[in-house]
């Protein structure tokens, strides 16, 4: 198990609040009637900050975020809990409220997985970033020509070559990685204060992995805003989150600054994502977490995460696990830490963080 992860910066602790949720619990309107989604999950998203959202598939990373961006609000039920973007209360926002608004795109924006369906395959690279430009820009005060100029300017701050050349071009006519920056190009355009970029590497190679992740750094530095990176990776996403947030079944279980979750990771459920990571240097047979993540979770009374922990107590099948705080910034949502819980030892990799962070401490619980 390897993961590296850049010195963070503390900057943004001060920083002005874009968006926060607040102990949401969601569901969405289906033929059967309201199914929940989401269940008491917090995040906050400072500006300048980068925070990494980390769950298999189905944990609802993608329906958290897209709370605020208002995507889902014809289907949505806010049981309870508030979501505030920029000091405004849009929990109950309608489709209505978003058009009104005008918060989307504008204000937030989010990049999918799939690049090619931000953009029209019918019209040239630069005809769209072009529009996206004069759209969010008073049009007596920007030309054509101005609005061209930007353009090229954005292209290149995204490490595209030949960027005149490229206006010219077809998305179809360039590959993933680069119509993956040209969308990031059309957000900028807008000038965003929150972007949300949901797997933005899947299915990339490792070269334009690493590009686009350098170009997230890049935006977040010369434009100022905070962005949000949905991923089921968490070595890629601990390369440059400040802080990570781990999400299952539609609960939060662990959130904290990436180096201090890294050295001490407390969920059982963020030891089997670390122990699931390749590592080239042994021979060890891949950790895999057995089970699936659950369907449906309106029937769970418990830890979300216990039918497939070897860690569950009794307690994390019958009550929600209390938050256990090891600093100021790093919570566990877990029962492991109560005073009355048994003595542990996690497995032997975690064990071997733990070990390096503090030596003195080998286990956690009662004594």
């Amino acid at each position: 198990m390897r993961l590296r992860y850049k010195k963070t910066i503390d900057a943004f602790e001060n920083n002005e609040k874009i968006a926060e949720i607040k102990d949401l619990k969601l569901s969405y309107r289906t033929k059967k009637g309201p199914k929940l989604i989401i269940s008491n999950a917090s995040l906050k998203i400072r500006k300048e900050e980068i925070l990494g959202i980390i769950g298999e598939s189905g944990s609802g990373k993608t329906v958290l975020t897209s709370t605020l961006t208002g995507l889902n609000s014809d289907i949505q039920i806010v049981n309870s809990g508030k979501i505030i973007f920029e000091g405004q209360d849009i929990s109950h926002f309608t489709p209505e409220d978003w058009r009104r608004e005008g918060l989307r795109g504008k204000k937030v924006s989010q990049v999918f997985q799939n690049p090619l369906s931000s953009l029209n395959p019918y019209v040239k690279i630069g005809k769209q970033i072009i529009e996206s430009i004069l759209i969010n820009s008073p049009k007596e005060e920007l030309t054509k020509s101005e609005a061209k100029g930007i353009a090229i300017e954005l292209l290149d701050s995204v490490m595209i070559q030949n960027a005149p050349e490229v206006m010219n071009m077809y998305p179809h006519q360039l590959s993933g990685g680069m119509n993956q920056r040209i969308v990031i190009v059309i957000i900028l355009a807008a000038k965003p204060d929150l972007i949300i970029f949901d797997e933005p590497t899947t299915a990339l190679d490792p070269v334009a992995q690493a590009q686009i992740i350098e170009i997230i750094r890049t935006v977040r530095r010369k434009h100022k805003v905070g962005i949000i990176i949905i991923s089921h990776d968490i070595a890629l996403i601990s390369s440059i989150a400040d802080t990570m947030m781990i999400m299952y079944a539609g609960s939060i279980v662990e959130v904290g600054k990436t180096k201090e979750l890294l050295s001490m990771p407390l969920h059982p459920y963020t030891w089997g994502l670390m122990r699931s990571i390749p590592d080239s240097k042994t021979n060890k047979k891949l950790y895999t977490i057995p089970g699936q993540v659950p369907v449906d979770i309106s029937k769970n009374k418990g830890d979300v995460f216990a039918e497939r922990s070897d860690y569950a107590l009794e307690i994390d099948f019958e009550l929600k696990p209390p938050v256990y705080s090891k600093t100021t910034t790093h919570h566990v949502w877990s029962w492991l830490y109560d005073k009355n819980a048994p003595t542990f030892k996690p497995p032997v990799e975690i064990q071997k963080l733990w070990n390096k962070s503090n030596k003195k401490r080998k286990t956690y619980g009662k004594k």
